[in-house]
């Protein structure tokens, strides 16, 4: 269990304080002081905002692990896979023969009984668990085709279960919608392809299917693949896996789920389509009330190549629709950590990389929600916008609400007109922040913080609001790196800044952020005049890059220097801008080198040079500095609270968790100074054993004593 108490900043407030783990971003505590000696004081919530954390995902294990004791069915080049399919029982293993081509279009079939169905190459042992497979892996791989145009060459029946395929290569050389189905069925198991329908029921659904170290591809530069996988269904996994070709003029996804109700595990591999490279919702569910739910996406390359854009010398003269790298329009409980999602271009859409953006796509689904999103520690690089999230449908209202979305520790790079994709009239942007008015459901607990946003060349708004007021509850924005581009932060209609933030999102809270100035931005220099008059206290503007004190800009590495003004500036006293520690260890799998080396400099950097817009001396002005990390913790996946007390005399103090039965663990008993200090805990009791889901709290007692709640998730 965790209870080191450590020195924090400075406190800015008398007595004891305790800073509430039960609100994570911008909660600052209005605190009402007793009288002199043991009485208690009571700690209240300001008007100031707050964003709720997102719930993180049920997740689940992929681990490969042979079943012993069942049947072996070898099937060779020649001979009958489908028989041996239908043949099969669960535990059994099914393995193809490398390098054969079995063409069909197969039917996995529900099977009574336990245990699991294995369908792998007979020399999987090429291809190591926990290594992405691509192209080169191939020839390892028995081949999987589908036998007439435009069906698939895998389809999963209703209630199907249990099934995993191991180094297998899925592919057609055919114009083709699907090469894999899940969420559809027949009436009966003999009836033709033609007459699937989808599921109507959760019932239906098939569950527990898993694809490890697949390559699903086209191998045709003109025939249409519109999707890879359509993998609507329960405990659906694709791990380790390439799905590349995917290309259409209407949409064409990577992996494309609608009609299921996860969870869904989708890690380490290389996703490649026109359309939207992974898709969340886009298609009304036949199931009522269905929301893909618990969706884990970690480790993926999402890529374009660029023989794809008309404006690039390698295209291929191929005219398909491109629109997005990801995007969400019916989901609940997502985790996105560790990606990397590289080139998107104008086209078919207006070039933005990634869509938070509930959509009732056809008016028969007025559930359809985005809660709990949480997107960190991904790169988004060479696109002509980043990011957009709105608060509702504006094409088919009623739709349910965006909430909790946590936009944390990320790098969006080479945001530039590069990526126009040959339109005129375009500009480069950030993240758009919108709410329709014919739906006017504001994004509720949206909190954007510790990220990295440049702007190649001139850009256009850097955080843009728009729509029906509020468009913003609960709005955070807090120590990001960002180039302002020639807008900054505006909204619609009233300009930039605190304006802005007043306008469409009252009760915000923005500091602690560093807009960089740039010669090629508009208006250059009123902006470096005017920032603080425009723009929120507890907020700097550097005038271009030089000033920063980045490790090496020029070369990509955007660390800060222990020389730089910025240089444990942020809250809780560190580094503004990414933990790129964290960010690196993210995406080390996915494909390439980290993103801001920090190899140590050639000369020594200058000690603390001046700079040209230096953070005020007493970086916490209103707030106090140590605050929790989060406000919900859930210590099954590591996460922990991080609790705050001031001392404004010598004293002793404890500090103690409890729950509606009496005290749980003690976590502070001594004698402290003056001074601010934190300690840690990771939901355990005095025994070390995780305590149980609920509500608890935390109690401090000094001069003064304290109150608060704090919530744990197992």
């Amino acid at each position: 269990m965790k209870k080191s108490v450590t020195p924090a900043k400075a406190g800015v407030q008398s007595g004891v304080h305790v800073l509430s783990p039960g609100f994570r971003r911008g909660d600052d505590k209005a605190w009402i002081p007793a009288f002199a000696g043991m009485t208690a004081f009571i700690l209240l919530l300001s008007a100031l905002a707050f964003a709720a954390d997102p719930f993180l995902p049920e997740t689940f294990d992929t681990t490969y692990s042979l079943p012993v004791g069942g049947r072996t069915w070898t099937v060779n080049a020649g001979d009958n896979l489908q028989a041996a399919i239908d043949n099969a029982s669960l535990g059994d293993v099914i393995v193809l023969q490398a390098g054969a081509t079995f063409t069909g279009n197969f039917k996995l079939p529900n099977k009574t009984g336990t245990g699991w169905l294995y369908i792998f190459s007979s020399e999987l042992e090429q291809m190591p668990e926990g290594k992405r497979v691509g192209p080169a892996d191939a020839a390892h791989m028995p081949k999987i085709t589908n036998a007439a145009g435009e069906d698939m060459a895998l389809f999963v029946d209703f209630n199907a279960h249990h099934y995993r395929f191991s180094g297998i290569e899925f592919t057609t050389d055919k114009p083709t919608y699907y090469l894999i189905w899940l969420g559809f069925g027949l009436a009966h198991y003999s009836d033709p392809l033609w007459s699937l329908t989808a599921a109507t029921s959760s019932d239906q659904l098939p569950q527990h299917i898993t694809f490890d170290r697949c390559y699903i591809h086209s191998t045709s530069d003109s025939n249409m693949l519109r999707g890879g996988m359509q993998g609507n269904g329960r405990y659906i996994a694709v791990v380790d896996s390439t799905i590349a070709n995917v290309k259409d003029t209407a949409d064409a996804a990577a992996i494309e789920i609608w009609n299921g109700g996860g969870p869904y595990k989708i890690v380490n591999n290389y996703l490649e389509a026109t359309g939207e490279n992974v898709i969340f919702g886009g298609t009304d569910p036949a199931i009522p009330n269905a929301v893909p739910s618990d969706i884990e996406f970690r480790g993926n390359m999402c890529f374009k190549p660029l023989y794809w854009c008309a404006t690039d010398p390698s295209y291929n003269g191929h005219n398909w629709g491109i629109k997005n790298l990801f995007e969400l329009k019916n989901a609940r409980r997502v985790w996105i950590s560790g990606n990397v999602f590289e080139h998107n271009w104008a086209d078919a859409q207006n070039g933005t990389a990634i869509l938070f953006t509930v959509r009732n796509q056809s008016g028969t689904a007025p559930w359809s929600v985005l809660e709990d999103i949480t997107f960190e520690n991904n790169i988004v690089r060479s696109a002509l916008r980043a990011m957009t999230v709105t608060g509702a449908d504006d094409i088919h209202p009623p739709s349910g609400q965006t909430k909790r979305v946590l936009i944390r520790n990320n790098a969006f790079l080479d945001l530039s007109l590069e990526w126009s994709g040959g339109y005129s009239g375009t500009s480069a942007g950030g993240i758009m922040l919108a709410t329709p008015g014919n739906n006017p459901l504001p994004i509720l607990d949206l909190a954007i913080s510790n990220n990295f946003l440049l702007f190649n060349g001139q850009g256009g708004p850097l955080v843009s609001i728009g729509g029906p007021i509020p468009t913003l509850t609960n709005f955070v924005m807090e120590n990001n790196i960002v180039t302002r581009g020639n807008y900054g932060l505006s909204g619609e209609n009233v300009g930039e800044g605190t304006v802005a933030l007043d306008t469409y999102a009252p009760g915000w809270v923005a500091r602690k952020n560093l807009f960089i100035s740039r010669e090629i931005d508009r208006e250059h220099s009123l902006d470096l005049a005017n920032f603080a008059r425009l723009y929120p206290s507890d907020n700097w503007i550097s005038d271009g890059t030089s000033s920063v004190g980045f490790t090496d800009f020029d070369n990509g590495s955007y660390r800060l220097t222990p020389a730089s003004p910025y240089h444990n500036a942020g809250i809780g006293g560190k580094d503004i801008g990414p933990d790129w520690d964290a960010l690196d260890a993210a995406i080390a799998n996915v494909g390439q080198g980290p993103v801001s080396p920090n190899p140590p400099p050639s000369n020594p950097p200058p000690s603390n040079p001046p700079p040209s817009n230096p953070p005020p001396s007493n970086p916490t002005l209103n707030t106090p500095d140590a605050e929790p990390e989060r406000n919900v913790i859930h210590p099954s996946i590591g996460s922990e609270a991080v609790i705050s007390f001031t001392c404004d005399q010598p004293g002793r103090v404890e500090l103690w968790i409890y729950n509606r039965l009496g005290p749980v663990i003690e976590l502070v008993n001594g004698d402290y100074g003056v001074g601010t200090f934190s300690v840690h805990w990771d939901g355990r009791n005095k025994d070390g054993q995780r305590v149980a889901s609920g509500i608890y709290l935390v109690n401090v007692k000094g001069a003064r004593a304290a109150t608060n709640k704090i919530a744990v998730l197992r």
